[in-house]
């Protein structure tokens, strides 16, 4: 007994000094002069990083950090620019984007109408002649201050005249070219299936403005090309090369249109396990359920499987958007679903609980979060949720009251900036209430966490400097206010809502969301100091280097 007692002491003993001796000796990296603003529970702000392997080994003044500096080490001098921690998106449909991203002609928060018809040039001149120019959303007509308004066939003819052109705005509609008119077979005499509305000019001919959801899913699967596993991989690494030059360095991956199971298992087989992924993708076990029956297959799936809370590059982490695909409300229409439905909300919310999963779901509207909300309260009754961190997303009509619920629950908010290019629709439907959709600061004073957030790509803009500048500024991509200063925050309150809040909503708060040492070193150097530039230069800030996990993955500049 005493020998097996000392055995175990020597076992602690070694497991206590291991930590220490990981940290112990020089740097590999060391980045020095700078301004790091830490983002911990103090925002203090110091001038030197070093990173050891894939983890921050000391943060302090240049004097602490330059004696981590030996021969091997690399010293990259900041110059006085700011570093900062790298971004975490907690809401955004990644894979589905990256499906068809080297085909995506991306005019995130461009302003100039005239540019955006260059960037879709440009792009038609990478591919080749009859390979489809895509964009599939983020971007609004009202975004352009030199010429307003929706593209023009003539215009797209212009810009790519030898390929098909297919772009989406929102799921509002779709432009098409007059090659992509061709290949879909649309001409006057095309008849229009249920749900498409064609846009057509006198003598009949398609303009190629098509509306309807149901006309660009349609299009999608049926006249889009068809996706392969090498598309989407070769995809994935130039659109984690784009969210890497953005500042994006983790993302909360919420599936979509073309996104399976065994698209992540592709993902993780051909990068994730060959240390080829430059960004973290956590993400959700992929399930449309429509039916009880379809449901019940889906609790039994959730009651045998646990959420991957620890993995680090690539995990799944936690359940959503859509756990119960029929209740699926809308910041642009009222939402009404029946009691059967959410019984069967109810269900998969009950095997959650049981198996210790996060749920992230999907609600607009404060009738479907009160719906919500009463389920969750009902299940708290019987088994303590108060310590998984469920999590409504997008919330933009949340009432004070339910916040307080969401509080009294240990829940958590994720709230985003598609108001960046959809205010301006929401004013017209809304009027002066849509400038408090979501309710930024009212959130943050009532102590319930938040993440900040995207929904990127179809309906926001992707780049993580809008979003700040959203929030701190309340305007749009069109100049106009589309949140009131009273709901806007601060720029710390900001920043804490894109890293530390996040980390926390994702259960990472101990390897991610500060610069402490540690922590994993996903790292972020900006061209302008975010705490100190005027407001409305936010947007304009670009990275001129992102590291993750230790790894160069972005550099420019520096």
């Amino acid at each position: 007994m005493v020998l097996r007692s000392m055995v175990f002491a020597i076992i602690f003993l070694v497991l206590g000094i291991l930590p220490l001796f990981a940290f112990a000796g020089s740097a590999d990296i060391v980045l020095i002069n700078g301004k790091v603003l830490t983002v911990d529970a103090s925002f203090s702000t110091r001038q030197a990083v070093a990173v050891r392997g894939e983890r921050i080994l000391s943060v302090g003044d240049n004097s602490e950090v330059k004696q981590l500096i030996d021969s091997d080490t690399k010293v990259i001098d900041l110059k006085g620019n700011t570093l900062i921690l790298g971004l975490i998106d907690n809401h955004v449909h990644f894979i589905r984007h990256a499906l068809r991203w080297e085909h995506e002609a991306r005019i995130d928060g461009v302003t100039s109408r005239k540019k955006a018809l260059a960037i879709i040039s440009a792009k038609a001149k990478l591919l080749k002649r009859g390979e489809w120019v895509l964009m599939v959303g983020g971007w609004s007509p009202g975004q352009f201050h030199d010429k307003p308004g929706l593209f023009t066939k003539a215009e797209l003819d212009s810009a790519a005249p030898n390929n098909p052109v297919f772009i989406q705005q929102s799921y509002r509609l779709m432009i098409l070219n007059s090659l992509a008119l061709e290949k879909a077979g649309i001409d006057e005499n095309f008849e229009a299936p249920r749900g498409w509305r064609i846009a057509r000019n006198e003598s009949g001919a398609p303009t190629g403005v098509i509306h309807g959801r149901r006309a660009i899913f349609r299009f999608w699967r049926r006249v889009l090309p068809k996706i392969t596993d090498d598309k989407t991989i070769s995809g994935l690494k130039k659109l984690m090369a784009d969210f890497n030059r953005a500042g994006v360095t983790s993302v909360f991956e919420v599936g979509g249109g073309g996104v399976r199971d065994a698209t992540y298992e592709l993902i993780r087989r051909r990068l994730a396990q060959k240390n080829g992924l430059t960004l973290r993708i956590f993400h959700t076990p992929r399930f449309r359920v429509r039916t009880p029956e379809a449901n019940k297959r889906v609790i039994e799936r959730i009651r045998n499987s646990r959420p991957d809370k620890s993995a680090k590059m690539m995990g799944n982490i936690a359940l959503g958007e859509h756990m119960y695909a029929p209740i699926h409300d809308s910041a642009f229409r009222p939402s009404r679903f029946p009691d059967e439905a959410y019984d069967e909300f109810r269900k998969v919310s009950e095997a959650a609980a049981d198996g210790g999963w996060t749920i992230h779901e999907h609600a607009f509207r404060d009738t479907t979060i009160t719906r919500y909300l009463d389920i969750f309260e009902k299940i708290n009754q019987g088994k303590d949720i108060t310590k998984l961190r469920w999590s409504i997303h997008h919330a933009d009509f949340i009432s004070r009251k339910n916040i307080e619920r969401v509080k009294a629950l240990g829940m958590t908010l994720a709230l985003h900036s598609k108001m960046t290019i959809l205010g301006s629709a929401l004013r017209r439907r809304y009027g002066e209430r849509a400038l408090s959709l979501p309710p930024l600061r009212t959130v943050q004073n009532s102590g319930v966490i938040w993440g900040l957030g995207t929904d990127a790509g179809v309906v926001a803009p992707y780049p993580p400097m809008l979003s700040l500048w959203w929030a701190v500024t309340g305007m749009d991509l069109g100049g106009e206010r589309a949140l009131s200063q009273a709901e806007t925050v601060s720029r710390k309150q900001a920043l804490i809502a894109h890293t530390r809040s996040n980390a926390y909503l994702l259960f990472k708060e101990n390897e991610l969301g500060s610069i402490e040492k540690g922590k994993l070193a996903d790292l972020v150097v900006l061209d302008r100091d975010y705490m100190t530039i005027p407001a409305d230069q936010i947007k304009d800030i670009k990275p001129l280097l992102t590291m993750v996990g230790g790894r160069v993955v972005f550099r420019s500049g520096i």
